[in-house]
């Protein structure tokens, strides 16, 4: 009386508007139990919550850092209290985004809840082609998380430079960059 339930996550960013310069991406969730056809559909999904990406280079963004009580708040404030959250000269047009540790951060807030239901499982009345399975224990478990480039970098602590001294742009390919156009 006990089912495996795959719980893929889905990590795609997304920008808020043309000219807005705060990318965010929704962590998202479904069930492996449905379909394939099922699971291509909105409605098999689920939003978590979301992760954005803070620019640290004026006074609200670092005061927001501060608040956070994230490990490299310690230095945003000293910062703050030398210039009372102005921009520095030296970070003056700056844009530092979100690392790598930002993320992990984030995520294991928004994954918080599924990390205890993942831990002990859950009882469920499954009903399975017009029949009833009482008292079913399912154990989710995450079986891949599906994200774009860049957020998957992020994910694994990939080195996220595109820039030309990088040797190919995409972890996918092998074209080296002074090919790419």
């Amino acid at each position: 009386k006990q089912i495996l339930l795959p719980v893929p996550i889905y990590i795609d960013g997304a920008a808020t508007g043309q000219f807005a310069d705060l990318p965010i991406a929704p962590v998202k969730i479904s069930l492996g139990i449905f379909s394939r056809k099922a699971r291509i559909q909105d409605y098999a999904w689920r939003t978590l919550g979301f992760l954005p990406q803070p620019r640290y280079e004026v006074s609200r963004g670092r005061r927001l850092m501060v608040d956070s009580g994230h490990m490299e708040a310690s230095t945003a404030q000293i910062h703050m209290l030398n210039d009372e959250g102005l921009e520095t000269k030296a970070k003056k047009g700056t844009k530092q985004g979100c690392t790598a540790q930002h993320m992990h951060a984030m995520l294991a807030k928004i994954l918080e809840s599924f990390v205890e239901i993942q831990n002990t499982g859950f009882i469920f009345d499954l009903h399975y082609r017009g029949k009833v399975y009482k008292n079913v224990e399912f154990i989710p478990f995450v079986p891949f998380i599906r994200a774009d480039t860049e957020e998957a970098d992020k994910l694994c602590g990939h080195f996220l430079s595109r820039n030309g001294n990088v040797a190919q742009l995409c972890r996918c390919c092998e074209c080296p960059t002074k090919h790419c156009d």
